[in-house]
C-alpha cells in the first residue's frame, strides 16, 4: 500500500480535522452535482482535514476586511452544520461558476470561482450584509420588473458588490492565511496586536443613553478592556459550533460594533434580545425578557440571528442558554485572572 499523498503548505500546524470523511467517492460525487472539477490541491486538502478547523486564520480581502475562517465545509451528508451539500444560503439556490467550501466567524462564505478557470479555481470572499441589496446605476433607468427581478434573484453572480477577490489559487489562499497557534486548555487568549483601542467609561454610558440600553455592570468592566477584541478560551458547553471568540465594539468605527446593529438595522431590530458578541457558528447576545436587570446569556445560529424582526424569543426557538448573568457566562468561561 503506498503512503498518503499530503499537501506542503504554509502554517500547516494551525489546522485540525473536525471529522473523518466517510469515503472519498463524496468528493467526486459532489463534483459531477456542481459540473465542476477541484483543483488537486483542494481534494489533497480535503482529504486530510476534511471540515478542517483552526482557531484563527485570517485571511486578507482588503484594507478594510480580513476575515478569520473557522471551519471548511463538510462532505459528509449527515453533517448537520458547515455542509457543502447544504445547496443554498441567505435565500441564494444557483451559485455557478462559484462553489462555495467554507465559511467565516461572521456566517461569510468563502468559495471558488471557475468564471476564468476550469482547473485552478481562483478564491473568492463573499460578504453576506451585501446579499439581497441591490445597487443601481445612476445613469440608467429602471422598470418595476427589472428592480423587482433584482430584488428576487437567487443567484450569487447578480450580486457582484458582495464578490470580493482573494487569492488566484486555493494553494494561494491557504499559503495566505495568517494562523495562530490554539489556547490551552484552562488558558485565554487575547489578541493584543489588533488595531482596536480600549474605550472608557463616557463611550458606555452614550451607547446605553442613544440606545436605550442597560448594560450589566460585571460586563462594563471588562469591555473596557476587551472592546472589540478577539478573545477566546475553550467552549462553555458541550457544542463546539458556539464556541465564543469576539465581543462587539462599542466604537462605530470598527466592523463589529453594537451601535451598527441597530443605526442600519444589519441583524434586524433588536427588542429584548442585545448581541454583544460572536463565536463558532453563533451570535452571543444578552436575553433582557425576563430580567432587564441581569439579563441572561444565550446564542443563535448566525442564520436565525440574521433575519429576525421585533423579538427573536418569539420568533426563533432555536437558542442556548448558557448563563443566567454575565458574571455567571464569565465565570464560566474561566475569565482572565486579570479579572479576578
Amino acid at each position: 500500500m503506498g503512503r498518503k499523498q499530503t499537501l506542503d503548505f504554509n502554517n500547516k500546524e494551525f489546522w485540525s480535522e473536525e471529522e473523518k470523511l466517510n469515503d472519498e467517492q463524496l468528493i467526486h460525487e459532489f463534483e459531477k452535482k456542481i459540473g465542476h472539477r477541484f483543483p488537486e490541491s483542494f481534494i489533497q486538502f480535503t482529504k486530510e482535514f476534511h471540515n478542517g478547523s483552526t482557531k484563527k486564520a485570517e485571511f486578507y480581502v482588503n484594507e478594510d476586511m480580513s476575515p478569520e475562517i473557522r471551519f471548511m465545509l463538510s462532505f459528509n451528508k449527515e453533517t448537520e452544520y458547515f455542509n457543502i451539500w447544504k445547496g443554498s444560503y441567505y435565500g441564494l439556490i444557483d451559485f455557478d461558476p462559484y462553489v462555495v467550501i467554507a465559511e467565516d466567524i461572521a456566517g461569510n462564505l468563502i468559495a471558488l470561482d471557475y468564471s476564468k478557470s476550469e482547473t485552478e479555481p481562483s478564491v473568492v470572499f463573499v460578504d453576506h450584509e451585501l446579499l439581497g441589496l441591490i445597487f443601481l446605476e445612476e445613469d440608467r433607468e429602471y422598470s418595476d420588473e427589472e428592480i423587482e427581478a433584482m430584488e428576487a434573484s437567487e443567484r450569487l453572480k447578480d450580486f457582484p458588490w458582495a464578490i470580493f477577490p482573494v487569492a488566484d489559487s486555493f494553494l494561494d489562499f491557504l499559503n495566505g492565511l495568517d494562523g495562530e497557534n490554539p489556547p490551552e486548555e484552562g488558558e485565554w487568549f487575547v489578541d493584543s496586536d489588533e488595531n482596536i483601542n480600549e474605550i472608557n467609561k463616557s463611550i458606555i454610558d452614550n451607547v446605553e443613553r442613544e440606545y436605550s440600553i442597560q448594560f450589566p455592570q460585571t460586563y462594563k468592566n471588562l469591555i473596557i478592556q476587551y472592546n472589540g477584541k478577539r478573545i477566546e478560551h475553550n467552549p462553555i458547553s458541550n457544542n463546539e459550533e458556539f464556541q465564543f471568540l469576539r465581543f462587539y465594539s462599542l466604537d462605530k468605527k470598527y466592523r463589529f460594533n453594537i451601535p451598527k446593529l441597530f443605526d442600519k438595522k444589519v441583524d434586524g431590530y433588536w427588542e429584548d434580545i442585545i448581541p454583544f458578541g460572536i463565536g463558532l457558528g453563533g451570535t452571543y447576545a444578552f436575553d433582557y425578557s425576563k430580567n432587564q436587570v441581569e439579563p441572561a446569556i444565550i446564542s443563535m445560529p448566525y442564520k436565525q440571528a440574521a433575519f429576525c424582526e421585533n423579538s427573536i424569543m418569539e420568533k426563533y426557538d432555536t437558542y442556548i442558554k448558557h448563563a443566567d448573568s454575565f458574571e455567571e457566562f464569565c465565570h464560566k468561561m474561566k475569565y482572565p485572572p486579570t479579572l479576578d
